[in-house]
């Protein structure tokens, strides 16, 4: 079974009649202003304003996980140690996001759905190849069904 699913479509629009988790990638700054977390924080005020308030609480690798609905939960995954700059161009912490990333996939509930956009490859600079092996990898090894949705 091939449990990676990728499409374009809305990566903040859970899925019907399944626990879903969204997944994605913020920086250890407390700074949720920019890229996915835009439309996430207006769809899901709970999540950004929860981050916003606790960030200082969470290091590198931890996941924040947020009830925002009825078997929707948020996965604020820090990853990336700070913002993306000219002195900071690739701030993804490869190491602290693939072990986050894990423990999610460890975590998930039985016959839950990860769904995420490409996450750590944006504002975190990091390779979506690199990124995207591995979320198969945990997908394949935990067999957890997860969708990575593309912007049109």
């Amino acid at each position: 079974m091939k449990y990676l699913i990728e499409e374009i479509g809305d990566a903040t629009e859970p899925l019907e009649n399944s626990t879903t988790l969204i997944v994605h990638c913020v920086n250890n700054a407390g700074l949720w202003g920019s890229g996915f977390v835009i439309p996430l924080g207006e769809k899901f005020p709970k999540a950004r304003d929860l981050y916003r308030k606790n960030f200082k609480n969470y290091s590198l690798g931890d996941v924040q996980q947020i009830k925002v609905a009825d078997k929707v939960f948020i996965c604020n995954l820090f990853g990336q140690n700070g913002i993306k700059s000219s002195s900071n161009p690739t701030p993804i912490d490869y190491d602290k996001f693939f072990y986050g990333l894990s423990l999610i996939y460890k975590n998930a509930p039985k016959e839950s759905t990860i769904l995420m956009p490409a996450i750590g490859s944006d504002r975190a600079g990091g390779d979506w190849n690199l990124i995207k092996s591995k979320i198969e990898e945990y997908s394949n090894k935990y067999q957890v069904k997860t969708i990575v949705r593309y912007i049109k």
